[in-house]
């Protein structure tokens, strides 16, 4: 429940976490919008903005190419094989399908927005797209 500077109370219910703690601790807004950033390697990769995980995709997918997610000290890195080149096209999800509410409860959601995004890869094989879905 969050009390708002006009005196009123709003509740967000959700079945996915809203914040995360960082390295320090404190609570922070997660923000799974997908920016354009260079690895360790000075390489071009997509990756999500504030969470407690990282989601790393390539700019373009191959067979030499790897996804990567990382919490902490962990990582985990794949491929596929045998596949075209694609380049990828990242989807932040902006917009928020809000029925029969009005403009004001419409901009109090607007911060839950970013939860989460999509990395979509057409054509990897004959007739076969492949999508990433990045989530709280």
């Amino acid at each position: 429940v969050y009390y708002k500077k006009d005196g009123t109370y709003t509740a967000i219910s959700s079945g996915e976490a809203l914040h995360y703690k960082d390295d320090i601790g404190k609570w922070q807004d997660i923000d799974n919008t997908l920016l354009l950033k260079k690895d360790k390697s000075g390489n071009d990769i997509v990756t999500n903005t504030a969470n407690e995980f990282k989601a790393q995709f390539p700019t373009s997918l191959n067979s030499d190419n790897t996804v990567k997610m990382e919490k902490g000290q962990y990582s985990i890195s794949f491929r596929l094989e045998n596949i075209k080149k694609s380049k990828g096209n990242k989807i932040n999800y902006k917009k928020l399908e809000i029925e029969n509410n009005s403009k004001k409860q419409a901009k109090d959601l607007a911060k839950f927005e970013k939860k989460s995004s999509r990395m979509k890869y057409e054509d990897i094989l004959d007739n076969t797209d492949i999508v990433y879905d990045v989530k709280s």
